[in-house]
């Protein structure tokens, strides 16, 4: 019995010594200094799609999509302001010129009066903007690679010698990346040009609806879409890091 006490008392004593000593050190270790940094760190998105257009019937689609969002700005924002629409000519490239004839027609199927004057009516017309981008590079995140899809290929490493060979998580997307699935391989290129359209319906110079969409597009196609003159490249900023 004297023995099981002694044992008890020193088990106990024991805990107490060896907790105190975790609470020391506890106490004594500072939190680490977060890392330092000149600029702001790039943050990635959350994984998107985007529509990417291949063919005419691609074209009528937006401008169904249009019409339908047109007829719905007049009747449940300005049901006063119902009346005759003309579609002004935005260009002379292909798609200018046939979205602008689909539009027309969009508008007639969904019952809206169109007309050819532009003189006390409503006046729609679109804008198309082309980004064209010259390095396609993705920053994927560890925890959303896997949900990318089984096998997909990807080459690590900067695409350029601009960019920083320490670059952490840099993934080079090749132009015909290849992503396997249960019904079989499919390849996909990652387009560098993309266009902004936006449609604009006003009154008395005044905006009755405003919508703007953002669509990937064949590479070889732009000159469909803008005149060589209208292409846009988004700006780069380059920053020199130095060692002090």
């Amino acid at each position: 019995m004297i023995q099981r006490l002694a044992c008890l008392f020193i088990s106990i004593l024991f805990a107490s010594v060896t907790a105190g000593c975790l609470s020391v050190v506890t106490g004594d270790t500072k939190p680490p200094a977060p890392p330092l940094s000149e600029a702001p760190l790039p943050k990635l998105f959350p994984m998107t799609a985007q529509e990417k257009i291949q063919a005419v019937h691609h074209w009528d689609l937006i401008a169904k999509h249009t019409a339908a969002l047109v007829k719905s700005g007049l009747q449940t924002g300005y049901p006063q302001r119902v009346g005759a629409i003309y579609v002004a000519p935005s260009g002379t490239t292909p798609f200018e010129k046939a979205f602008h004839s689909l539009l027309i027609t969009r508008l007639f199927e969904e019952g809206l009066s169109v007309v050819n004057d532009p003189r006390d009516n409503l006046t729609l017309s679109f804008d198309v903007d082309l980004v064209k981008h010259p390095t396609r590079i993705i920053g994927i995140d560890s925890d959303s690679y896997d949900s990318l899809g089984p096998g997909l290929v990807v080459q690590t490493g900067p695409s350029s010698s601009e960019a920083r060979k320490d670059a952490p998580m840099a993934y080079v997307v090749g132009k015909r990346t290849r992503l396997d699935s249960e019904t079989g391989d499919y390849l996909f290129s990652l387009p560098q040009n993309e266009i902004v359209l936006t449609a604009s319906l006003t009154q008395n110079g005044g905006f009755i609806m405003r919508h703007s969409a953002i669509y990937y597009i064949d590479d070889p196609e732009w000159w469909q879409y803008v005149q060589e003159a209208d292409i846009t490249y988004p700006s780069r900023t380059h920053y020199l890091l130095t060692d002090r």
